[in-house]
């Protein structure tokens, strides 16, 4: 089985969190993911969330069709979003010890950006090792911080998944009220990264 490559998860987190992040302000980072998922080899689609919001981007949704004889497979969505928490104006990572701190001017960006980079680590290696997959969408969303608005206010129409996998809790009550109520799907959901209080230096727990 494939390895995660810590290297390339550190350097891409670091890359992420540079961007600045204000809910209602994501554009940076949505361009940001947007290249590097068309790069790999996904459809990115923007829905009308940002509108409705009043902030400067919609949600992102990025679809990979599944490989070729398992095109019945189950189709699995992966979610997890883009704005931070106050003060989040483009963070320096500084590594110490095994563990990552902002400079002290900023939050560290691990919630959720760490969700984030781990459905991007998770695609590459999917893909590097040649694995059969279904059909794989994801979803990152805006302005969840302070009220779960972009998952609220996602287009209903594009969820297509059979299982979905999300990273913060108050996102599952938002995500399965929006499919049909005869849909049956299968969720999942992650602890939020364990974040130490900011004002002692924003600290988070090692890769």
């Amino acid at each position: 089985m494939t390895q995660v490559n810590k290297e390339r998860m550190l350097a891409e987190f670091k890359e992420i969190v540079a961007l600045p992040c204000h809910s209602l302000q994501e554009r940076p980072v949505f361009e940001l993911l947007k290249g590097k998922l068309e790069a790999l080899g996904f459809t990115v689609e923007e829905d009308d969330a940002g509108e409705k919001l009043g902030g400067n981007c919609g949600n992102l949704w990025a679809f990979l069709p599944a490989s070729a004889g398992v095109e019945g497979a189950v189709r699995v969505l992966l979610s997890a979003h883009m704005d931070g928490v106050e003060p989040c104006g483009g963070t320096t990572v500084i590594q110490k010890d095994g563990v990552l701190y902002s400079d002290g001017t900023t939050i560290l960006g691990g919630d959720d950006k760490s969700g984030v980079e781990g459905i991007l680590e998770g695609i590459r290696l999917l893909l590097e090792e040649g694995a059969p997959h279904g059909d794989i969408q994801i979803l990152f969303t805006v302005c969840e911080e302070g009220g779960v608005n972009g998952s609220r206010c996602l287009d209903r129409s594009k969820l297509r998944a059979d299982v979905m996998h999300w990273t913060v809790k108050a996102l599952r009550a938002r995500l399965l009220s929006a499919l049909p109520a005869r849909r049956n799907i299968k969720s999942i959901s992650s602890a939020e990264p364990r974040m130490a209080d900011w004002s002692r230096k924003r600290a988070l727990t090692p890769l």
